[in-house]
């Protein structure tokens, strides 16, 4: 049976009074008062073993603006406003595109995105710094949809904050971007074309980190390459190397399912429910103590049975969503901010997700029945045809929110 709206959402106030009850009854006095529990969640492997997760990336969030594919290939889009493709200015409520019929992915960052057609093609639009949507054109930003040039066959997408990456279907990897700084094959010049980095063979997926990519091919390995927070031991390289480290194992006890990367933080979902994670924990990106930066993979102390990661987002096999790290709100004139370093719920009966999306002050969980649940400081991105004006509390920011989006 599928849960109501009063099911779903955690921030309901009766479901909340009745929640905290139970809580001073069957669990700690110090627990009462939390609106938000921080993940307590058992230390224990999934009695199912998950599947490597190659779901298809439905939905995007960028900055400003959202974007989402539905079953039959149209591409919808909300918020924003010269990137909202359908309406070309700020609109909350989704709505179509025209002449798109074939798509099939969709990523996204700051400042661009990418679209995936069915025929292996990639497009894109939004800010063009970096020359991430068309490396021949000086414009900086591209309003309308363009074909970039040099790719072929391609199965997934990664766009990142000053390149675009690629996965063709035979497993190669292929970036295009002015900002690698050496990371790509050493290359330190602006890439003028798609360039196929060297040693990434049999992938299927791939995320863009600050400085290198993170990437997991069919059996479950991650391979890193790139300079920073690679996730293993790298030879320190000459003062003045370029900064560059060719693509390797990143050394995990088990399979790998799924991976997620926020800036320089890298995190893996392994099959037994496990999350290992490495990286700089800046703002609270890993979930982990102030001050705890792991050059190697660790297992986190609390996300365990987890089922779905995200960009500082994760959903456990009961189907509760928790978050983590820098929270904004207040107003844009005058912001707060309050960093969580340890994973807190904000939502029940998440079952069944099939991505979780993160963009400039809004993230979202589409499940596999094509609904998607959204939150944040922007509502305009979140798709339910209103936007906040003016002051946004805390608790309006971490209220889970259905979009009027859905796949079907």
């Amino acid at each position: 049976m599928k849960a109501t709206m009063k099911d779903v959402f955690y921030h309901t106030p009766s479901i909340r009074a009745l929640s905290a009850l139970f809580l001073c009854l069957s669990v700690t006095l110090t627990a009462c008062n939390d609106k938000y529990p921080k993940a307590n969640m058992p230390d224990t492997p999934l009695e199912q073993p998950l599947e490597i997760i190659i779901e298809p990336k439905k939905v995007a969030m960028a900055d400003g603006w959202a974007a989402g594919i539905k079953n039959d290939g149209t591409l919808w889009t909300w918020g924003g406003s010269g990137n909202n493709l359908a309406v070309g200015g700020f609109d909350p409520t989704p709505k179509q595109v025209q002449d798109i019929n074939d798509a099939v992915a969709v990523s996204g960052d700051t400042g661009h995105m990418l679209l995936l057609r069915k025929d292996g093609s990639v497009w894109g639009w939004g800010f063009n710094y970096d020359g991430v949507v068309d490396p021949t054109d000086s414009n900086t930003a591209i309003y309308k949809l363009r074909k970039i040039e040099g790719l072929t066959d391609i199965v997934d997408i990664s766009a990142g904050g000053s390149n675009s990456i690629f996965v063709t279907k035979t497993g190669e990897v292929y970036v295009l971007g002015g900002k690698t700084l050496g990371w790509a094959n050493g290359i330190e010049e602006p890439l003028k074309e798609p360039t196929k980095l060297e040693n990434m063979t049999n992938i299927i997926r791939v995320e863009s980190m600050a400085g290198g990519v993170v990437a997991l091919n069919d059996k479950g390995e991650v391979y890193t390459m790139g300079v920073g927070s690679l996730g293993r031991t790298v030879e320190p390289l000459p003062k003045d190397a370029i900064p560059y480290h060719p693509a390797q194992k990143v050394d995990l006890p088990r399979k790998a399912v799924d991976i997620s990367v926020s800036t320089s933080a890298s995190m893996a979902l392994l099959d037994n429910g496990e999350v290992w994670v490495w990286g700089d924990n800046s703002g609270g990106r890993l979930a982990l103590p102030k001050g705890q930066h792991p050059e190697l993979p660790i297992k986190h102390p609390t996300l365990n049975r987890i089922v779905n990661i995200g960009d500082r987002s994760a959903v456990d096999v009961d189907g509760n969503l928790y978050i983590w790290g820098e929270i904004g709100y207040g107003s844009y004139n005058a912001p707060s901010t309050t960093i969580y370093r340890t994973p807190i719920k904000i939502a029940e009966n998440m079952n069944n997700p099939a991505l979780l999306v993160n963009g400039n002050d809004a993230s979202g969980v589409l499940t596999k029945d094509g609904e998607l649940y959204a939150w944040g400081w922007f509502s305009g991105m979140i798709g339910t045809g209103e936007s906040r004006q003016g002051q946004a509390s805390r608790d309006d920011v971490l209220t889970v929110q259905k979009s009027l989006f859905t796949t079907h």
